[in-house]
Formats: C-alpha cells, structure tokens, sequence
C-alpha cells in the first residue's frame, strides 16, 4: 500500500497543512497496522513493513489479527471497498514556512509546517485519507491475508 504519498495534509489540532519530510523519518523494522488510528489491542489488525521509495512511504504486510475490525476491513476489501492508508508519527522538530520550500521532491506553497523530523509510529486503515493519494490492496494467500 501507498501510506503516504509526501504531498500536504490537513490534520487536526494543526493550523496549516503539513508536509512531513520523508528523508527526516525514522522507520522501524516492524509497524503496528491500526484501524482508524485506535490504540487499542483490538485495533491492532497486523504488522508491515514500512519503506520509503521515490519520495513516497510504502508498506508491505500482514492482516494478522481474526477479529471483528480485521474481518470487516477484509469483507469490504472483498466486496470491492476501497481502503485509504492514514500515518501516525512522533514530531521531533517541525518549522512553520511562510514561503515556498522543496521537501520530497515537490514544491510546496506556504505557509505549511514542515516536518523535519519524525519517527513512525503506525500505519492505519481509515475509509478516508488526510492524504487522498493513499490506497491499501489486499490480496488473499493460501496462509493469511496480505497487505500492499
């Protein structure tokens, strides 16, 4: 799956749109995959992997998790529902820019925080992305279900 494509976002609790800077990211070797962000054991659905290529964060994993929230993001998979990927992430440093600045090979109009720094946390599945470029695609294996 495409979990973030680089571009702006428009999150709340946050002024303007942010850009977060993909050559600033931390990215651990295993990711939690959540349903809409909830950090609740239920809520966790798999794990992926996270990797950053052509100035975009990509993923590559496993619907792990038999319950109810994991069923229903399959069932709609099944039945041709889109799913949208969401980012969750520890700032470490952002700068408020009031100009234009490059940052994941695209020119950005301000004013937009940049976010220099960050770790990622999680990935999630929501129906709508603050990132409309996002998608997820499950593909059924003969042991488990997979994620891209």
């Amino acid at each position: 799956g495409l979990a973030y494509s680089g571009g702006k976002m428009k999150l709340p609790g946050w002024k303007f749109p942010e850009v977060v800077d993909l050559a600033g990211m931390t990215v651990p070797e295993s990711v939690p995959l959540l349903s809409n962000h909830e950090n609740k054991t239920a809520s966790r659905v798999g794990m992926v992997k996270a990797e950053i290529e052509d100035f975009s964060l990509t993923i590559d994993g496993e619907i792990v998790s038999s319950g109810d929230i994991a069923a229903g993001i399959i069932e709609q998979a099944k039945a041709g529902a889109d799913w949208q990927l969401s980012i969750g992430a520890e700032v470490k440093n952002a700068e408020l820019v009031k100009g234009s600045r490059e940052v994941n090979g695209q020119v950005h109009a301000g004013p937009f925080y940049h976010v220099k720094e960050s770790v990622l946390r999680e990935v999630s599945v929501v129906p709508v992305g603050a990132d409309m470029s996002t998608s997820m695609k499950i593909a059924a294996t003969p042991k488990s279900l997979k994620t891209r």
